[in-house]
């Protein structure tokens, strides 16, 4: 698409949004691409479009870019996460509430939420991530990669803000 997008999402109109990545061991097979999907995003953003990039906690020390806050998009704002986040790997097992506590932190307007998990999240992680962005951001769209669409919980997430 020519449009804002992340692989085909719409995101036109969003003024913020939040990558909230998976970087557990079901996500390293195509860690590399989803950050590069979620560049490829970046540079589909109207200028003046705030953005954040915060990975799932896997017990690793957590990485975001911008550490802290929104950054406004730009070239060199992109190259700058492209760099830090260069040496970021996907491995052991991750979890996203504290991600997406600290995605909420930035209130966006919209979160991108992805996992590698074909299975389902357990509900109290659902319920974890419902509560952090329920006052704050006013969509979360999510993706399963490696499924076949059937992430009961992520859908459950996606469907309770929008409905919200």
């Amino acid at each position: 698409p020519k449009t804002p997008h992340f692989c085909g999402i719409p995101l036109d109109g969003v003024p913020s949004v939040v990558y909230v990545l998976d970087r557990g061991q079901a996500t390293a097979e195509l860690f590399d691409t989803l950050k590069e999907a979620t560049y490829r995003s970046l540079d589909s953003l109207k200028p003046g479009t705030k953005f954040q990039i915060v990975f799932w906690d896997n017990g690793d020390e957590r990485v975001a870019y911008p550490a802290d806050g929104l950054a406004e998009v730009s070239a060199k704002e992109i190259e700058a996460a492209r760099e830090k986040l260069a040496d970021v790997v996907a491995s052991g097992q991750a979890k996203p509430e504290g991600a997406v506590r600290k995605a909420a932190q930035s209130k966006p307007a919209a979160i991108v939420m992805v996992t590698g998990k074909a299975y389902p999240l357990e509900e109290s992680v659902v319920q974890s991530v419902q509560d952090a962005v329920a006052a704050t951001t006013k969509k979360v769209h999510t993706v399963g990669l490696k499924s076949d669409d059937g992430n009961n919980g992520m859908k459950e997430i996606a469907r309770k803000k929008q409905a919200g």
